[in-house]
């Protein structure tokens, strides 16, 4: 049950800005590639699901306080992370320039989300699992 709700509050909701930018890119006659695969909806699925993470470890009790920590700290890790891309995106599109190699950042925001749905899935699985 877990699980199915970590699929619907956290996946779902998380991918929102992506399902949304790819209505538009499905129906825009100007719509190109490079806006479909944005940074910015990447980095809000990879913050949504760090977040859940943390909220979920905090709210439940586990007697394996040594993997919660280090659960809680790699989901701060990521979200130290996506905060920066973040950062540096919203900066970038400010200045209007092109000192970042945003197809580097598009290729890095990808990996660290799916990286991010595996870390978050492992997490809900281990709290999802039946004791002995």
């Amino acid at each position: 049950m877990l699980k199915t709700k970590w699929l619907i509050w956290s996946v779902l909701i998380g991918l929102i800005p992506f399902i949304v930018r790819t209505f538009i890119w499905l129906f825009s006659k100007s719509a190109t590639p490079s806006f479909w695969i944005n940074e910015s909806d990447f980095v809000s699925f990879g913050l949504v699901l760090s977040l859940a993470n943390i909220n979920e470890l905090e709210r439940k009790k586990n007697k394996d306080e040594t993997w919660k920590s280090i659960s809680s700290g790699i989901s701060v890790f990521f979200i130290m992370v996506f905060s920066t891309i973040y950062g540096l995106v919203t900066y970038s599109d400010l200045r209007g320039d092109n000192d970042l190699d945003r197809v580097a950042i598009k290729i890095c925001s990808v990996i660290l989300a799916l990286v991010s749905a595996i870390v978050s899935s492992s997490i809900y699985s281990r709290m999802n699992a039946k004791k002995p």
